[in-house]
């Protein structure tokens, strides 16, 4: 899960779960972003990101894909890799709590 706050009104979370054993679904959600079809700019009123009005395929901006590629790889190592999965391992191998980002300023919180 991935909670981003923007830098303007607007706060996006995103939401993965395995599918299978080598899917990844995505749902999504967006506050305080009109141009998302959000009712207002308040930034804790959250309502689901879908595809219905317009096409919106989107996963994530660039700030939300570094937790995205440490999930990648964490389920890769440990439950695809070995010869056993390892679903202890893979839940306790989590990306640093924190922004992503050289600055920090608009960083996804992971």
């Amino acid at each position: 899960m991935v909670l981003h706050r923007g830098g303007d009104t607007g706060a996006y979370l995103n939401v993965y779960s395995w599918v299978w054993d080598n899917v990844l679904h995505f749902g999504g959600a967006a506050a305080g972003q009109p141009a998302l079809d959000c009712p207002d700019t308040d930034p804790t009123r959250f309502v689901r990101v879908t595809g219905t009005e317009r096409e919106r395929s989107w996963i994530g901006c660039v700030w939300e894909l570094a937790p995205l590629v440490h999930e990648r790889d964490a389920w890769v190592r440990h439950m695809l890799a070995p010869e056993a999965p390892d679903l202890a391992g893979y839940l306790g191998d989590a990306l640093r709590t924190g922004t992503t980002g050289s600055t920090g300023a608009t960083g996804a919180t992971a």
